[in-house]
């Protein structure tokens, strides 16, 4: 099961792991001391809700007397190691296993749901969790040598391997009524990388290593009331904390679906306040009018005070160029945030060779000042708008072509900022694919969430079909996503486009779709090689054949799996597809 969550959840298992992913139960798991069995003979009881306690019903018990607040929160006894602590009762745990060698309770204050929500490809949106969002290891560590002190023992086990972990320091300390110690290590090749654990000794002799996630989150009181109310073996009652932790973490109601991240590269718009009484406080207008409008903030604390500054500001500081991650199905403006990296105004000047990478869009003509230029206009998310040019004749005579045709193209080039351009932005295009109208683009350059191998990408595609989840498809799609139509004229669309047009009614019903890897077994099409149909530079790698697709179940698609290159890898995705809506016939 925990293999098949891999391919439903990727984007989960880099940071919360298996411990979010396989078989995590409400914290009500309880085991009272006097029904504590032999490891293996522990049975585990929900006596909670499923449901996280509502934040109003927190808040409430906050008000009320202190006796309330012990209702909040609840008793753990590990099956393994026969530990107790006390836990907020909406906290998730997944118990200790109590089979094989070693093993870790994991605990945190959010489900799956939450963090699907307000995570990308497993990283949470702007590098750190949301306030109240906390995750706990509690790690047994069976090597320690009972003879050594605590801090001996553990700076041996945990610098076993000098070439992967170094232990900077371990300071004794207590921690409720135990003798603990705070140890602090640093991967080898960051030794400013630094991560702090509190370390204990069980009656057997293991060490019981705990974490937070993220590690400043050591200091919160939730997590200083949890390590507090540790207790190391079963004659000892825990003593529940008598304050309300943290309110239980929910999914927005204003959002809808996963969070997309598109990157944002010398956006041009102007910082406005929003009124008082209003949700957010301020939101950023992209140039020209229409384009979009969401909301705004600075990665660091020195460029949010920046970007306050620059709200409603006139003269060389009313437009701005903006470099981040644009963020959506988020709580914020519009549903969506630009997560500022780097901003520039002004008389500021600058050229990045090479910064426009396969950047998919069309191509038209604007009007600007006495005349007009060519644009390059965004396809997938925000229209964002730059000037383009041609590096050479051959180029501009391309660029030309394709202007107002609706061709899709990928481009290539370098980017001046503060040229005297429409939007002060200027793209210097080096390739266009494809350079003329109506001609179908590759996917020759590898993003990142593209999948190590072609096996492993057909395996993705079938098994998330076969149940019904998209979500692997917002990165391993290609972009832009090709769909031949049989026996009609292919197109392409822009990957959120046709992830979006996929699910409205083209991709099987989960369960219904029939997948068949065998070339053998493929229709005919009329005697045509498949990989005749993408053009010369499609490196395709596999197909697969599907059956049970369209609103009837009656459409039939070759699933078509190509390679991309990397600086030093190579890469495959889900290029495309050959549709036929009454099945090949």
């Amino acid at each position: 099961m925990c293999k098949k969550t891999y391919f439903v959840f990727m984007a989960v298992t880099v940071l919360v792991g298996v411990s979010l992913a396989c078989g995590s139960v409400q914290v009500g798991v309880v085991t009272p001391i006097a029904e504590v069995q032999p490891a293996q003979e522990v049975v585990v009881e929900n006596t909670t809700p499923e449901a996280p306690i509502p934040t109003e019903q927190v808040e409430a018990a906050a008000e009320s007397t202190s006796l309330d607040y012990a209702a909040l929160w609840i008793e753990y006894w590990d099956p393994k190691y026969g530990y107790g602590v006390a836990l907020p009762s909406h906290w998730i745990v997944n118990p200790t296993p109590t089979e094989g060698y070693g093993g870790v309770m994991t605990t945190a204050s959010y489900d799956e749901a939450y963090f699907l929500a307000n995570s990308i490809k497993g990283w949470w949106i702007g590098g750190q969790p949301p306030e109240g969002a906390v995750k706990m290891d509690f790690v047994g560590l069976e090597d320690a040598l009972p003879q050594q002190s605590l801090g001996v023992a553990v700076s041996e086990v945990l610098g076993a391997d000098p070439e992967m972990s170094v232990v900077l320091s371990v300071e004794e300390t207590t921690l409720g009524s135990h003798p603990a110690v705070w140890v602090t290590t640093a991967p080898a090749h960051n030794l400013e990388d630094t991560f702090t654990s509190a370390a204990f000794r069980l009656p057997q002799g293991t060490i019981l290593l705990v974490s937070a996630f993220p590690s400043q989150a050591l200091d919160s009181r939730d997590v200083q009331a949890i390590l507090a109310s540790l207790v190391l073996g079963k004659g000892d009652p825990i003593v529940k904390p008598t304050f309300a932790p943290h309110p239980a973490l929910v999914v927005s109601e204003q959002v809808s679906g996963l969070p997309t991240a598109s990157q944002v590269v010398a956006w041009y718009g102007h910082i406005a306040s929003l009124p008082q009484g209003e949700t957010y406080d301020d939101k950023v207008v992209l140039s020209p009018a229409g384009t979009g409008e969401f909301g705004i903030q600075g990665l660091t604390p020195e460029l949010e005070t920046e970007i306050q500054a620059l709200r409603d500001a006139s003269g060389a500081q009313e437009f701005v160029h903006l470099w981040g991650v644009l963020y959506c199905n988020v709580a914020d403006y519009n549903t969506c945030r630009l997560m500022v990296e780097r901003l520039a105004y002004g008389d500021a000047d600058s050229r990045e060779e090479g910064i426009v990478q396969g950047w998919v869009g069309t191509i038209q003509q604007q009007a600007f000042q006495a005349g007009s230029r060519y644009v390059f206009v965004l396809s997938e998310g925000v229209p964002a708008v730059y000037a383009i040019a041609g590096g050479d004749a051959t180029l501009q005579g391309q660029i030309e072509a394709l202007s107002d045709s609706g061709t899709q193209v990928k481009i290539w080039g370098d980017l001046q900022v503060g040229a005297a351009d429409v939007n002060q932005v200027r793209i210097e295009a080096r390739q266009l694919d494809p350079s003329e109208p109506g001609a179908l683009p590759s996917s020759a350059v590898c993003e990142p969430g593209y999948f190590g191998t072609a096996d492993e990408m057909l395996e993705v595609l079938q098994y998330n079909l076969q149940i019904g989840n998209y979500y692997p498809f917002v990165y391993s799609m290609g972009n832009p996503f090709v769909v031949g139509y049989w026996r009609s004229e292919g197109v392409s669309y822009p990957r959120a486009q046709a992830l979006e047009m996929l699910k409205d009614g083209l991709f099987p019903a989960p369960g219904a779709g029939v997948f068949i890897s065998d070339p053998a077994l493929f229709p005919d099409l009329d005697g045509m090689p498949l990989d005749s149909l993408w053009g010369p530079q499609v490196q395709v790698a596999a197909n697969l054949y599907s059956q049970g697709w369209g609103p009837d179940g009656q459409g039939e698609a070759m699933l078509v799996v190509a390679r991309c290159s990397g600086e030093s890898y190579d890469g495959y995705y889900w290029y495309g597809m050959l549709y036929a809506m009454g099945g090949f016939e």
